[in-house]
């Protein structure tokens, strides 16, 4: 595992942060976790990214041993279909709010959660702060910054699935 820092700097024109160099370091890397940190430098406000990252040597015709290629195909997997077609649903709610919440914040997707942190948080069947805890990655600043958006989209996703039940069986 390698670990790299990116420091990123509010663009007002772009209406974000410039990621043109993460976008490039990204399609090299295999992320492990990242970690983000908002500062203000001469009242200019920045990112400081910390990725810790396994590099692909997949595409850089390096040969690379059979284990290797086992880790990298278990890192690259496509995480929802590692889910059954009720969690699948839920992944793309939960991918869906990250997609509009790194829109409006100006980060990439996968600073707020990583498409593995989503399919963790589904097959655990988080309820908590602490559920969140467990997820490797989610630390306290995502908990702090993310964790009560999550949590109250799981929890309207119970409540919905509850009601739908309680109308078959003819509860409500």
């Amino acid at each position: 595992m390698k670990t790299r820092i990116f420091s990123l700097r509010f663009s007002p024109t772009e209406e974000g942060f410039q990621t043109k160099d993460l976008d490039n370091f990204m399609k090299d890397s295999d992320i492990i976790s990242v970690s983000d940190h908002f500062f203000l430098h001469e009242g200019h406000p920045w990112l400081c990214l910390i990725v810790s990252y396994r590099e692909d040597n997949r595409r850089n015709d390096v040969p690379i041993s059979s284990k290797h290629v086992s880790t990298q195909s278990e890192v690259k997997k496509d995480w929802r279909d590692t889910l059954d077609d009720e969690r699948k649903q839920i992944f793309d709610l939960l991918r869906h709010w990250r997609a509009v919440k790194s829109q409006k914040d100006g980060l990439p997707p996968y600073v707020i959660l990583t498409n593995r942190q989503v399919a963790e948080i589904v097959q655990a069947n988080v309820t908590s702060v602490a559920d969140l805890r467990k997820i490797d990655g989610i630390g306290d600043g995502k908990i702090q910054r993310f964790g009560n958006d999550i949590l109250a989209i799981l929890q309207q996703v119970k409540q919905i699935t509850q009601n739908i039940e309680g109308v078959v069986d003819g509860e409500l």
